[in-house]
């Protein structure tokens, strides 16, 4: 059985000053370092010097704050 895999990439400078990106995620993969700012029930769980690669941290979205660049959001 075979799962789908939905994504989504975004770059930080895409998302609004004061908006967050707004899509639920299971898993992220970073394609250039930084700070990750995750919004988890309304409440927002920074995590600094995020490296690139894959990394399984969930969320409701991802907030402006956010630093790291080239981001693929997976949902399953």
């Amino acid at each position: 059985m075979s799962e789908s895999v939905k994504t989504h990439t975004t770059h930080h400078v895409e998302l609004a000053a004061s908006t967050a990106y707004g899509n639920s995620f299971d898993a992220i993969y970073v394609g250039v370092s930084g700070n990750i700012d995750i919004i988890v029930g309304g409440v927002t769980a920074g995590y600094d010097n995020v490296p690139v690669g894959l990394h399984s941290l969930s969320g409701d979205g991802i907030a402006a704050s956010t630093t790291a660049d080239t981001m693929v959001l997976m949902s399953w």
